[in-house]
């Protein structure tokens, strides 16, 4: 195993440039397995960007969550740092640090600890509670656009940051060939959410005209959170899914099922399978294969 840290990630500041947030990232990989830290880094801004203002902790986690989503890692250590330019009086930085690995979601391991003046930490441990409104939305996200991986990072990003939304699976990255000669490329997320379907269909509508119609993005599934039994949105024309939906989306949750039908059954059944093949499972580091 390789540990790796980076350090001093600039999140950005706030309008009046009173305060500067920055992140700290360790993680563990297999000896065999590299992650680009110039991506990372990018990826950590992109996020903090978006959720600027909220509390660190918060911050950390959505993070923390977001990369442990990614098989690469073996775990991960977050810490966002939030820096008063002019130090109050009793301490000049709020920190919180959240460690996940990629069997779990994100805990706080470390809540918020004040440095350069009276420290003070406290701890809790656990699952995040779930919300018994939220439930689970499986969305695909396909296109033929050159830079389809930006475009999905970006979508991820936007979702991720809403309120009510936590992105909790992220797929592989899969080429999907085209018998008319339009390939692509396609891949899956899992949301836990608060919006329902008709809400979160005029959010995927918006991010569509916001990128010019370059990637097409639809609500696959829904269900209760934690569920892997989940079924077709209400009001969803009744269609058979192609291989482009149901491979990604058995990599990221390999006992789901669609409808009562397990989705290694309904994958062996599509005709289109020798289109599809992953390309990348590092994609959302930026990284190769």
């Amino acid at each position: 195993m390789t540990t790796v840290d980076c350090n001093g990630i600039n999140l950005g500041s706030n309008e009046d440039d009173t305060r500067v947030w920055t992140a700290d990232v360790s993680w563990i990989t297999d000896d065999d397995q590299l992650v680009d830290a110039e991506d990372l880094a990018a990826h950590v801004a992109a996020i903090g960007q978006m959720m600027l203002g909220v509390p660190v902790e918060q911050l950390a986690e959505r993070i923390a969550a977001q990369l442990a989503n990614q098989p690469v890692f073996r775990s991960v250590t977050v810490t966002v740092h939030m820096h008063w330019k002019a130090p109050l009086r009793t301490f000049e930085q709020l920190s919180a640090t959240v460690a996940a690995n990629r069997q779990s979601s994100a805990n706080p391991s470390a809540a918020a600890a004040n440095t350069g003046g009276e420290e003070s930490a406290s701890t809790h441990d656990g699952a995040l509670p779930v919300d018994p409104a939220y439930h689970d939305a499986v969305i695909s996200l396909r296109s033929a656009a050159p830079n389809a991986e930006q475009l999905f990072r970006e979508v991820i990003v936007t979702l991720d940051s809403m309120p009510g939304n936590q992105v909790d699976g992220i797929s592989p990255l899969y080429f999907v060939g085209s018998l008319n000669g339009t390939d692509g490329h396609a891949a899956m997320i899992k949301l836990s959410t608060a919006m329902g379907t008709r809400q979160l269909n005029q959010v995927l509508d918006a991010l569509h005209t916001a990128h010019e119609g370059a990637l097409q993005l639809s609500v696959v599934a829904i269900g209760k959170a934690g569920d892997e039994s989940l079924h077709a949105p209400e009001g969803a024309a009744d269609h058979h899914l192609g291989a482009a939906v149901l491979e990604p989306w058995a990599a990221m949750v390999p006992n789901a099922s669609y409808n009562g039908d397990p989705l290694a059954y309904l994958l062996a059944m599509a005709p289109d399978s020798a289109q599809v093949g992953v390309e990348s499972e590092q994609w959302v580091m930026g990284g190769g294969r």
